[in-house]
């Protein structure tokens, strides 16, 4: 299609696009193909959620816009220093899952982000693009987002996706002997029931190696459009050790509690 801008400039074209409600959210690649060639591919952004602009005065908690959850938040930290803050209000037992792009569509921030109840107490911190929260109490709550060396430019815009997301945060054991299958437990929010996996490692698995860990949801997380995720966005692996592996049980913080090892 054409429009004033496209009509002016023979280097500009605009297009509608239109995106399949079962389409699953994440980056996805796109070009122009003219009578000339094709373009670079450049990447485009396919969300769950319904976006919101970053606007006004967001750099302090006393200022920061409330959003409705789930949202997708699009915004930048164009200078240095600059630290974005959002609200918005969550459930008690509400399973909060934060997700930042950022390097997938060509931006230069290294996020940190951060969990703060109304009062400034910090429940969540991550480096890094995820973040994964149980709220305990009903309330109102901020989302802080900043680069971790204090950046900022042009080149440090991001997308936050807030809601329903599933994320894995911890499992437990970390590793495995090798010819041995056990159950891991898997901790995070979002996952439907999902609580352990079994896993195995081969016989002939070298010491010290990984086993990935595959987790697949049964069905997609509540509140988000269907088939929006069918599985975490992030994936765990358990070291192979070469000895039998013993889970520490019961009270052993002194000698007569010693939990007893088979050599």
């Amino acid at each position: 299609m054409q429009d004033d801008e496209t009509a002016k400039n023979a280097n500009r074209a605009r297009a509608d696009v239109t995106i399949p409600a079962d389409a699953a959210p994440g980056i996805v690649r796109v070009s122009l193909k003219s009578p000339g060639g094709a373009t670079a591919e450049l990447p485009f952004a396919v969300t769950a959620f319904p976006e919101v602009a970053e606007v006004g005065a967001n750099e302090a908690q006393a200022t920061a816009p409330k959003i409705a959850l789930p949202a997708t938040v699009v915004g930048s930290l164009d200078r240095a220093g600059d630290i974005d803050y959002y609200r918005f209000d969550a459930a008690a037992g509400q399973q909060l899952g934060v997700e930042v792009v950022a390097s997938a569509i060509g931006s230069k921030l290294e996020p940190v982000l951060t969990l703060t109840d109304s009062s400034s107490r910090v429940l969540a911190e991550t480096t890094g693009t995820l973040l994964g929260h149980t709220i305990e109490q009903a309330g109102t709550y901020v989302l802080r987002v900043r680069d971790v060396d204090y950046r900022g430019s042009g080149e440090m815009f991001y997308r936050v996706n807030v809601g329903p997301v599933p994320i894995i945060t911890d499992v437990f054991p970390l590793g495995v002997a090798r010819g041995s299958e056990i159950d891991v437990e898997v901790r995070g929010v979002n996952l439907g029931d999902v609580r352990t996996v079994k896993i195995k490692a081969a016989e002939n698995a070298a010491a010290d190696s990984r086993v990935d860990l595959a987790v697949r949801l049964a069905g997609t997380p509540a509140g988000a459009p269907p088939a929006a995720y069918s599985a975490p966005l992030n994936s765990k692996n358990l070291v192979v050790s070469e000895f039998a592996e013993v889970v520490e049980s019961g009270a052993n913080d002194d000698a007569a509690g010693a939990n007893a090892v088979a050599m």
